[in-house]
């Protein structure tokens, strides 16, 4: 009984690891899940920009460095777009479960509902953004967590690189950053001859440093008008917590408070360990009120809570993991972790996302100068797959919306209409000349003091699902007067 016991626990890990590699790979591959405008403004801006430029990007981007220098050397190719992007990130999101099963204090059952969990199995794998990176270096922390005095400098490279990730990687590298200056000065006072001066000043110079990129990134940053206004906690995660009851007939704001509830009763299983206690407590309220008051939350923003959870139970467990003790901590982790294989999510493709084929198909189109009076955010699903023909899309004053420049309007509404004159100096006589408009051509774009030009109706691009559309027209005749 024992050997079978024992063949089992190592062929466990084996069978959910490989079920874990195959199915996450069929969704990047062959599935019919498009990467968005965050994915393909991610890769615009690694594909245009140095490192310089990048870093004063942040302000608008709202993301954080690391993951753009990953994907920086790949993204010089047009070709590769999105699989490279995708498979650097699904090596995150995997390493950080092979580490989860190796280190984990967890029962096997735990470490099977993880990897199988709708958070790691169809999100963090298959969306190529900054999170399963973040990932990855808290699991490292929280492997270091019980040796954190003894093996400071990784413990603490690992924090400043989570931290570095993303915000909601930041909020539980940064709590943790402080405690483990809090245990620092606690050893110090018990053990004063234990003082290790190298590394205070190792601890100093990385907070400075740490500071310094935080303020060339995200000092002045400007969060757009539409995140601000959309300042809400979505489902997934509070059906987590309540046993996938209420989805469906619970209001928001009951959602909302029944997630605060359950925020307060959560962490009482760390209350005899006061440290993943503040831990856990305050990673999980900074979140909620950030997402609640500051900037709008998705699926995997909130499904980082249970990323917190995650962390606050391995610290628990590494401490202190006497099993009859806290084998009842356990079960209720279980339960949570079982829950999270069931959260009903939707993978919905982007606006516009539909347009993309018939651009790509169009050679006339694909060979002519398009010019846009459509919010960058709205076309920046499109410039990825465009760039792959060597071609682009300039806004109304003739700024190519890819270049440094062009990028930095991201957040913004759009250009705003302008005169014919102005308009007409941007368009390039020696090519076929289009512009996409989220309306129908207004009359006062055809006469102008300097320009004439005609306007002719060339297709209209529409994605019914979220029934939105652009009007392509074609600039013809275009003479100065």
């Amino acid at each position: 009984m024992e050997n079978i016991k024992n063949f089992l626990n190592k062929i466990l890990p084996i069978v959910s690891i490989g079920i874990f590699i195959v199915w996450t790979l069929s969704l990047i591959f062959f599935s019919q899940i498009h990467p968005g405008e965050d994915v393909a403004h991610a890769w615009t801006i690694a594909a245009n920009t140095n490192v310089l430029q990048l870093i004063d990007l942040m302000k608008v981007e709202g993301h954080f460095l690391i993951w753009y220098l990953c994907i920086m050397p790949f993204a010089k190719f047009p070709n590769l777009y999105p699989y490279a992007m995708s498979v650097i990130n699904w090596i995150f999101c995997l390493s950080a479960i092979i580490y989860m099963w190796k280190k984990a204090p967890f029962h096997n059952f735990i470490k099977v509902c993880i990897t199988f969990s709708v958070p790691f199995l169809q999100i963090y794998a298959i969306y190529p953004r900054c999170y399963s990176i973040g990932i990855l270096f808290l699991f490292l922390a929280a492997g270091l967590y019980k040796d954190r005095i003894e093996k400071p400098f990784k413990y603490l490279i690992c924090l400043i690189l989570a931290a570095n990730t993303s915000f909601v990687a930041c909020i539980p590298a940064g709590i943790m950053g402080i405690l483990f200056i809090y245990d620092i000065i606690e050893h110090y006072i018990k053990k004063p001859e234990s003082i290790n001066h190298k590394l205070n000043i190792f601890i100093l110079l990385m907070i400075i440093f740490n500071l310094t990129l935080f303020y060339f990134q995200f000092w002045g940053v400007s969060i757009p008008d539409y995140e601000t206004a959309r300042k809400t906690i979505i489902a997934p995660y509070i059906k987590a917590y309540y046993g996938n009851i209420g989805g469906l007939f619970l209001t928001e704001k009951i959602r909302m408070i029944l997630l605060w509830i359950g925020t307060i009763i959560f962490p009482i299983m760390f209350w005899k360990n006061k440290k993943v206690f503040i831990f856990f407590v305050c990673s999980e309220i900074i979140t909620l009120l950030f997402f609640t008051f500051v900037y709008g939350a998705r699926i995997y923003h909130t499904c980082f809570l249970f990323v917190f959870a995650i962390l606050a139970f391995w610290m628990f467990k590494s401490v202190d993991n006497t099993k009859d003790k806290f084998e009842w901590k356990s079960i209720i982790f279980g339960i949570l972790a079982f829950n999270m294989l069931f959260i009903n999510i939707r993978h919905l493709d982007s606006p516009f996302q539909m347009a993309i084929k018939p651009i790509l198909e169009d050679n006339e189109l694909m060979s002519g100068k398009i010019y846009s009076n459509v919010p960058p955010i709205t076309l920046s699903v499109l410039l990825p797959h465009i760039a792959k023909k060597g071609q682009t899309i300039y806004d109304m004053e003739g700024r190519d919306l890819s270049s440094y420049e062009g990028l930095k309007l991201y957040f913004t509404k759009g250009a705003k209409t302008m005169e014919p004159d102005s308009f007409a100096k941007n368009i390039n006589s020696n090519y076929n000349n289009f512009i996409l408009l989220n309306g129908s051509f207004k009359d006062n774009y055809i006469l102008g003091k300097k320009y004439r030009f005609e306007i002719e109706y060339y297709k209209t691009i529409k994605d019914n699902f979220f029934n939105k559309y652009i009007n392509i027209y074609k600039i013809k005749n275009l003479r100065e007067i």
